[in-house]
């Protein structure tokens, strides 16, 4: 991570199971109805980009990973596709946030769910 000082940080993978993102957990981070993707909790409002790139804002993310070794380590465990996880990362203890996120329509930039 860049900043050690942070004791928070969502830890999500995408539906296809491709990569694993590390969010600031100081924006948060939302999931648009038909993507695969989690995106910046601050691309709301964008409509253009949210119907274009479906709502992914990469300013927000703070790193990307294609090796899941490396995430084990750094974590304690690899997200399965489609979840998204807060994780303190002094403690590793995690807790996960998919489940409750409501469902964002990437037209209209509403709640769905």
């Amino acid at each position: 991570m860049k900043d050690g000082n942070w004791h928070y940080v969502y830890l999500t993978r995408d539906s296809l199971g491709s990569f694993i993102d590390l969010w600031n957990p100081n924006i948060g981070i939302v999931k648009y109805k038909g993507c695969v993707y989690f995106s910046s909790a601050r691309s709301l409002g964008k409509r253009g980009e949210i119907v274009s790139r479906c709502g992914i804002g990469l300013i927000d993310r703070v790193s990307i990973w294609y090796d899941r070794k490396a995430v084990e380590d750094q974590f304690g465990f690899v997200p399965d596709p489609g979840t998204a996880w807060l994780v303190n990362t002094v403690t590793l203890k995690r807790k996960r946030v998919d489940q409750d996120m409501a469902l964002i329509d990437p037209e209209t930039g509403k709640v769905v769910k």
